[in-house]
């Protein structure tokens, strides 16, 4: 029973699903290719709405620098396991209707479509048009295994994380990673078509990704620190110069009025003379 309950309360929690621009569960999960940050996609396009004479996007966690195409948010890659988790989180929650409700979009392309079928080798939703292209290159993309989505929202097939099962091998789990090609495949695929690509096992391709993430938090926290003191560092510099500034003006303000004393000091004096000789110049006419 605790178990039980323990499952329902799961989908409530989803904290790895949270936007960290909107705090909301992701939508349209989209990837920075610099650090590896995710967000919504709406998200990042309202973000970059306020730095349009920028020919790059600095990610509002990390502070790195994405390169930005003409299209900009549209050229950025979607997270395809990301968006899989969201699925899965919502249909959890609230089963047939709620996947129907979320009107999976095509991952395959930027135009984010509706979604017609699944494309269960590589994890996307594919919409009508990407779903022709998949079909009339064959050669390409032989061997794929496609599904409709109506499978999918009906429960028929699984997507996202809970896909272990290689869809080409179907007795064999995808527990094994290419690097080369960036997928999870099983061992027979790793035989069939992967004979010269970089393979791990998927303890091994997890707890790389753990370190990795553990050194970028690390690099963050200190990064943080060493810009916290580059900030109090620079407001005590511009406080110096706000206090010489002020300690200049005051300067001259007083020595322009010790200046303009002494001219009118001289200038009462000189008055003063000429009204004496004039007066001296009149005793003698008078005589």
């Amino acid at each position: 029973m605790a178990e039980k309950n323990e499952e329902e309360k799961a989908p409530s929690s989803p904290e790895n699903l949270t936007c960290p621009l909107c705090l909301d569960i992701f939508d349209g999960a989209t990837i920075l290719t610099s650090c590896g940050h995710t967000f919504c996609r709406k998200c990042l396009k309202n973000y970059d709405l306020s730095h349009q004479d920028l020919d790059h996007m600095i990610c509002p966690l990390c502070r790195k620098i994405t390169k930005l195409s003409a299209n900009r948010v549209d050229d950025f890659l979607t997270n395809v396991t990301v968006n899989g988790l969201v699925d899965d989180y919502h249909a959890k929650r609230g089963g047939m209707n709620a996947a129907q409700e979320m009107r999976p979009k095509c991952t395959a392309c930027k135009f984010r479509r509706d979604a017609v079928s699944f494309r269960r080798t590589c994890s996307n939703f594919m919409c009508e048009k990407c779903l022709d292209c998949h079909q009339n290159l064959t050669v390409v993309f032989e061997g794929h295994e496609i599904v409709s989505i109506q499978d999918v929202i009906s429960g028929k097939v699984i997507v996202g994380h809970q896909s272990k099962k290689c869809c080409i091998h179907e007795q064999e789990n995808k527990d094994m990673f290419c690097e080369d090609g960036k997928v999870h495949v099983c061992f027979k695929c790793v035989i069939v078509g992967h004979q010269n690509h970089k393979i791990k096992n998927q303890a091994d391709f997890k707890q790389e990704l753990r370190l990795k993430v553990n050194d970028l938090v690390q690099r963050c926290a200190t990064k943080k620190s060493e810009l916290e003191k580059n900030i109090q560092n620079v407001e005590e510099q511009r406080h110096e110069v706000y206090t010489a500034v002020q300690r200049l003006l005051d300067d001259v303000s007083q020595a322009y009025s010790i200046k303009t004393n002494e001219l009118e000091e001289n200038h009462r004096d000189l008055i003063e003379r000429i009204n004496a000789v004039k007066r001296s110049f009149d005793d003698d006419l008078n005589v």
